[in-house]
């Protein structure tokens, strides 16, 4: 009667080729990873920046998004702003919070740092007098920590928001701390 199995030297060649088969997949499968995190980040902000422009139509009141003090990075909140004044207080109600975004820098320029604030005709607008204030439009940066594509919110003087992809290099270009 024959023994059946396998010898060393096949159980050696298998595990061989699934080693090599392995290395070469997994940096491609972190890739695949980060590029779906980061889209996610972007879609996320993008979504809660439609909702506070939706919220202060539907409500005829000035709604705000408000970054965390750390920055979009770490979350915001989305509340009904009733004094005009561009943080939360006591009386007003939040109505949605973001988390955090893992693994993503987001970049923004001055306008849009610490809030995006919407007035009833679903205008940005800095805060101030009801639906009154300066034009509110910027640009946000969302980018893997690492090396990789990322997007770029625009937010324009209407109120609109689209969404535009940004290469590898522009990604890299002017690296500089989460915001």
């Amino acid at each position: 009667m024959k023994a059946r199995g396998y010898t060393l030297v096949e159980l050696i060649s298998t595990v061989a080729i699934f080693a090599i088969t392995l290395s070469l997949g997994l940096p491609q499968f972190a890739q695949l990873i980060q590029k779906s995190r980061t889209k996610t980040a972007a879609y996320s902000l993008l979504d809660n920046i439609n909702s506070a422009r939706s919220t202060a139509v539907f409500n005829s009141q000035r709604s705000v998004l408000l970054a965390h003090d750390e920055g979009w990075h770490k979350g915001w909140k989305l509340f009904i702003d009733t004094n005009n004044n561009g943080l939360m207080d006591n009386e007003e109600t939040l109505l949605r919070e973001g988390a955090g975004l893992d693994t993503v820098v987001v970049r923004t320029n001055d306008p849009l740092r610490h809030y995006i604030s919407f007035i009833s005709s679903g205008e940005g607008r800095k805060h101030g007098r009801a639906n009154a204030g300066a034009a509110l439009m910027g640009t946000m940066e969302i980018c893997p920590e690492k090396s990789g594509e990322g997007y770029t919110l625009v937010l324009s003087r209407g109120g609109r928001t689209r969404i535009e992809q940004l290469t590898k290099a522009e990604c890299n270009d002017n690296k500089i701390g989460k915001s």
